[in-house]
């Protein structure tokens, strides 16, 4: 039987959150994607949380040196993918604007003039970048 993510505790999950199949990390990697995330932890924290998360099978992990870097299961980081889209496709439904326009029309608690300066930004740049 594979793990259900709903069996993860909330650090656990952020933990795994981190991992790529592509590039495994070290203990120390994830502590310092924690820190970058405003997580102060322990390096025996995370390696703790990273074992349980091997015990649990949703990682795989192998040697290299001294240390042991992790990513994520096989079928823990197919799980993983379909979870994502499964959020996103509740969030976003058939729009992409859907959410986007929703958050502009939030009566009482709407964008500010700087936050709508900065979306303009933000899409006159992608703009720009989609006529190269």
């Amino acid at each position: 039987m594979s793990p259900r993510f709903s069996d993860l505790g909330p650090l656990e999950r952020e933990v795994f959150g981190l991992l790529d199949a592509k590039r495994p990390l070290s203990v120390e990697s994830v502590q310092e994607a924690l820190r970058r995330k405003g997580h102060s932890l322990a390096y025996t924290t995370v390696m703790t949380v990273l074992v349980r998360l091997h015990s649990k099978n949703y990682v795989a992990r192998q040697k290299e040196g001294r240390q042991y870097l992790y990513t994520p299961a096989a079928h823990a980081d197919a799980q993983k993918q379909s979870l994502l889209m499964k959020v996103k496709s509740s969030l976003l439904g058939r729009s992409r604007l859907k959410p986007i326009l929703t958050l502009l029309d939030v009566e009482g608690d709407s964008l500010s003039s700087d936050e709508l300066k900065e979306l303009r930004s933000i899409v006159d740049k992608k703009i720009k970048e989609r006529r190269k």
